[in-house]
Parts: C-alpha cells; structure tokens; sequence
C-alpha cells in the first residue's frame, strides 16, 4: 500500500530551508515566515537553529516555544551524558561540543525566546493562541499532535503556516487526511523523517509536511525529494515516497 494521494504537495512551490542541517530542519516559503506574526513552536527540546534563522528572515517575530523538558537541568544532564559517552561508548566528539553550546548559549536564547515549560496536549492551544493572529506553527511533539489537530481546526484563520511531524502514521492515516483536507491551507512539502522505523509496506512511520497559507508556485512537476531536502539521520538509508493515484 502506497502513502495516501493527498499526502503528496499538488504543485511545486518555493521553498528554503530552515533550521539546523540533518534532523531538525525543514522546508518552508520564505513568504510565509515573512507574513507571520508569531512562531509558535511546541516540542523544541534543545534545538532551537529554526527558531533563531527565522529571526534572522523576520526580526519582527514573536516567538514562544513550549516544552516540558526545556530547562537547564534537562541540558546539563544531556551535557553529561554526551561526555561520558564519549568515553565508554566511544561516541562521536562532535555531540559533546554541541551539548556544550546548548547549555552555554541557553542564557541568550532565553532572551530572544519566549520559553515556557508544558506539554501541550488537548485542550491547549486556545490558551495558547487567544488573541495572535498570522501564526506559523512549528510542531514536533512526538505523537502528541493528535490530541491538538481540532483544536488547531478550531482556529485555522488565525494560522499562516505549520510545519509539523507526524509520527505512528500507519496508526493515524485517517487523522491526518481529515487534517490536510480541512485546514484551508496547502500543502506544500513532505518529507521522511529516516530515523523511523518502515510500516508493512515499507513506508515510512513518521513524515514532515509543511502547509502554508499564501505560497509561491513555480512551474514545473514537484520532485521529491526536493534538492534542499537531507536525511534525517545521514547514516541511515532514506525513504522513497510512493504516492497513490487515486484521490
């Protein structure tokens, strides 16, 4: 069984890359962070590279990041574990000095990122939204985006553009055909997230798709993956999508 025919972006828009290379990164319209108010982003765990590029595209930008982990307990307890990885599961150096950086620079993003420790879960994202308008969406909260995909219907006119993973998709395809067919925006990009374990069919369980509200369409076919498109995890085989063709 192939992945849906609405999973697949209907034209090829115009896209660049936002957010650290590798798993942490995606695909959006430059147009759309430009034309938002607010970024939103739930589940930022310690990676917060597309939170700062967006600033750098829109310096007007509101941002508030929700996360129940975030903190700096949670960065030194990662800080240790990637030093003593280092040393008794000969772990790349690499993860260690970023660990590092996180815990170092935390104090500056704090200034530039409103952050606020919770889950989001049902029942949330009215409290969270209340009067923004002309929000971007970024949402990567390990399975948790099923328990807000009404309530972001609720408030659709209020959103620019989302860019989010969804996990367990052999678990939740229906779900997200009802999201795509009725948030009033496009889907422009999807992507596969590697570190995925495959379904029966060899699809991928977790995929990134990004919708947006005023894209900008190119001519030509949309080829995936796009050329700004990278893997997840660089050391892992990636994914081929196979779409359906029936709609």
């Amino acid at each position: 069984m192939k992945l849906p025919h609405s999973f697949k972006p209907r034209h090829k828009f115009k896209l660049i890359r936002i957010g650290k290379n590798n798993d942490g990164g995606y695909l959006v319209g430059n147009k759309s962070l430009i034309t938002s108010k607010y970024l939103i982003s739930l589940g930022i765990s310690d990676d917060w590279t597309f939170e700062i590029e967006s600033l750098k595209i829109n310096s007007n930008l509101k941002i508030h990041s929700y996360d129940d982990q975030l903190g700096y307990k949670f960065l030194t307890k990662a800080f240790f574990f990637s030093f003593f990885r280092i040393f008794y599961f000969k772990s790349s150096i690499k993860n260690f000095i970023n660990k590092t950086k996180n815990l170092i620079n935390f104090v500056f993003i704090k200034k530039k990122i409103n952050l606020k420790k919770q889950l989001v879960t049902y029942r949330n994202i009215k409290s969270i939204v209340k009067l923004k308008k002309n929000i971007f969406f970024k949402i990567d909260i390990e399975g948790y985006e099923y328990r807000i995909l009404e309530d972001l219907l609720k408030i659709k006119n209020k959103i620019n553009a989302i860019v989010i993973e969804f996990h367990d998709v052999d678990l939740h395809r229906d779900k997200i055909i009802h999201f795509i067919q009725h948030i009033n925006l496009k889907l422009t990009h999807i992507h596969p997230n590697n570190y995925s374990i495959p379904d029966k069919y060899g699809n991928p369980t977790s995929l990134e798709m990004s919708f947006e509200k005023s894209p900008s369409r190119l001519n030509g076919n949309v080829i995936l993956p796009n050329k700004l498109d990278m893997k997840c995890d660089p050391l892992s085989k990636d994914y081929n999508l196979k779409f359906n063709n029936i709609k």
